[in-house]
């Protein structure tokens, strides 16, 4: 699901928001160069957001898991506002 978190300062950022179930996780954690963990971490089924561009497909690493959607989409919120990713 595309999504969008809104900004004090009235800006937006577009978020995509995914369920993994544990066959797309086997997918990512065997390919190279997927996401945001160690070589030795590897990713979990859940919810995960990335950044993204209007209508588009994710433009950024995938942060997860989650354990539903809303909570991915506070921690986008959250994430976004702490660095000033907007």
């Amino acid at each position: 699901m595309q999504t969008q978190i809104d900004h004090a300062d009235g800006s937006v950022t577009p978020v995509w928001i995914i369920y993994a179930d544990e066959s797309q996780c086997r997918e990512w954690n065997t390919s190279e160069g997927l996401g945001n963990y160690a070589d030795d971490d590897c990713y979990s089924p859940g919810f995960y957001w990335a950044v993204c561009f209007p209508g588009c497909i994710p433009d950024s690493d995938f942060y997860g898991p989650h354990k539903t959607e809303e909570l991915a989409e506070k921690d986008a919120e959250e994430f976004l506002t702490a660095h000033d990713c907007y």
